[in-house]
């Protein structure tokens, strides 16, 4: 098995319609989001996640380097969960229904509070 997986932050604004609740998506954070139990806890994931669906993005041929982009919430909470590369294929339907139920995140801080951002996951699969 051959993969290599890179954590990466990219961040945009964006707005929501929740009244009275900031909704920008902060392009300057004092500490990104992570994982509720660290980078280690979501290296794990991610390792453990393509080792069990290794064979299955291997046959269906979908190979490459998938880069999925999500939202985390100021409560940790995960939306708007997209492939930005190799969208359809077999390895972006992984790993968003990895992210999709890898639970709650620690929100990204700035100046003091909680406040929404991206998270990017690339994952690169190559056949041996």
């Amino acid at each position: 098995m051959m993969y290599l997986f890179l954590l990466l932050t990219c961040f945009r604004p964006a707005s929501d319609t929740l009244p009275g609740a900031d909704t920008t998506i902060y392009t300057k954070v004092d500490s990104v989001a992570q994982y509720l139990g660290g980078e280690v806890a979501w290296n794990n994931l991610v390792r453990r996640t393509m080792d069990q669906h290794y064979n299955e993005i291997i046959q269906s041929g979908s190979t490459g380097t998938c880069i999925v982009r999500f939202v985390v919430h100021t409560d940790g909470t995960v939306t708007d969960i997209t492939a930005l590369t190799m969208d359809g294929t077999t390895l972006a339907k992984v790993m968003i229904e990895m992210v999709r139920k890898a639970g709650p995140w620690m929100p990204a801080w700035y100046k003091g509070k909680n406040v929404n951002s991206y998270r990017q996951q690339k994952v690169v699969i190559g056949a041996q």
